[in-house]
């Protein structure tokens, strides 16, 4: 499975370098998404399944873990068929309680429709107008860099959950960030 995703990896990051000159914001974001990608991944299969219903305060409205992984893969496919103009695909009809492995299925699947709308988007569009949220118009940079910093907050969430319950969380792991976008520790040289 490593082996599968690093020549996933590599053949992605040459893809994106050759698109990188003509279309850097949308080649960055799709960056960006790859090392989210890797890092919620592996926080939904760190995270114990008897964990799912986890919630890290009895504040009212709190999510679960097993919410905040059902949102990630039902927002990513929502931003992303916003993005592309088209109705969002009906593939899961999963809830915050449906099983670890079905939500971490759901996850994958999402990225990876995300990944192909992506694919199909330049920056020449990214101030054509969509529909985001509600009735009014955003341009569809909105929804580009939105998908990244949710992505991001996303994930910052599912790390907090796991180091609540004792888990340390993927970029904390052998001192730098996991995925696609390795960086050198700051204190490692």
């Amino acid at each position: 499975m490593k082996r599968l995703f690093a020549v996933t990896a590599f053949a992605l990051l040459a893809t994106l370098a050759a698109s990188a000159q003509s279309n850097p914001v949308v080649t960055t974001v799709r960056h960006m998404l790859m090392g989210d990608q890797h890092n919620i991944v592996a926080s939904a299969r760190y995270m114990p399944a008897s964990d799912y219903s986890f919630k890290a305060s009895h504040t009212r409205g709190q999510w679960s873990f097993g919410h905040l992984m059902w949102h990630i893969g039902t927002s990513n496919f929502y931003m992303c068929s916003k993005i592309a103009g088209a109705a969002m695909p009906h593939q899961f009809h999963l809830t915050p309680h449906s099983p670890k492995h079905e939500l971490i299925a759901q996850i994958v699947a999402s990225f990876h429709y995300c990944d192909g709308v992506l694919a199909k988007v330049t920056d020449a569009e990214l101030g054509e107008p969509i529909h985001l949220f509600g009735p009014h118009e955003v341009p569809k940079a909105a929804g580009v860099i939105g998908l990244a910093t949710d992505m991001s907050n996303h994930y910052a969430m599912a790390a907090g959950f796991l180091r609540l319950k004792g888990i340390l969380p993927p970029t904390a792991r052998h001192g730098m960030m996991m995925g696609p976008m390795k960086m050198h520790h700051p204190m490692k040289h």
